[in-house]
């Protein structure tokens, strides 16, 4: 069975077994498809930016982007702080079909597709990896960080959306390989090591079917 086969396979599995009562109509696949605590850094400066140091769009919006580094930057509220910390939250607007071009271009290039931030062989990791906060595994003590680092399908499918669209079709088949491999393996966990794809987190976690997508992609 391939990679893609057996991802699918534990796809159908888990929704199947948690299909919701009354739901007519429609195969696993198919409904699949149609569907905080303060940060503290370790100690250490981050590593993070693209090679060569960042390029300006043609345009950027106004209030989120951070036209300079090239990223979206989230903000607290109240107060309008802003974490100095990259995350694959900048990369979500990638998601969005009106984002303009060259601004859908330099999260790509610079950030997504940069050996040293996000692009690891199970990507994207939820912090990126020249972040000192970094922790892959999620953490090993009693409070779990599984939100600093280890790769969620959920972000992955995200992220591939906008490759897609933007015409990184190559890019987006091996970002899919990466993710499609580790739930053929692990199965559908709720969280994967970005290093070694190893499940983590609970077990059958249900938005991880986003693979079927990933897996068996309709036409772009």
């Amino acid at each position: 069975m391939s990679e893609a086969a057996a991802a699918l396979a534990a796809a159908e599995r888990v929704l199947a077994a948690s299909w919701v009562e009354g739901t007519r109509g429609g195969s696993a696949t198919a409904v699949a498809r149609s569907s905080a605590r303060p940060w503290s850094t370790r100690s250490g400066r981050s590593r993070c930016g693209p090679p060569g140091g960042p390029r300006r769009p043609r345009r950027w919006s106004r209030g989120s982007g951070n036209e300079r580094r090239g990223l979206f930057l989230d903000e607290a509220q109240p107060g309008g702080a802003r974490p100095d910390v990259l995350t694959w939250a900048a990369l979500a607007p990638l998601a969005l079909p009106d984002l303009p071009e060259a601004i859908g271009q330099r999260l790509v290039e610079e950030h997504l597709l940069n050996e040293r931030e996000f692009l690891t062989p199970v990507a994207p990791p939820s912090v990126a990896a020249c972040e000192p906060s970094y922790e892959p595994d999620g953490g090993r003590g009693p409070i779990r960080r599984y939100w600093r680092g280890p790769t969620w399908v959920n972000s992955a499918w995200l992220v591939w959306l906008g490759m897609r669209r933007l015409g990184y079709e190559e890019e987006g088949r091996r970002l899919a390989a990466g993710v499609v491999a580790a739930v053929a393996r692990e199965g559908l966990r709720e969280y994967y090591d970005p290093r070694t794809g190893e499940g983590l987190g609970a077990n059958d976690f249900a938005w991880s079917a986003l693979i079927c997508e990933l897996a068996d992609p309709e036409p772009a």
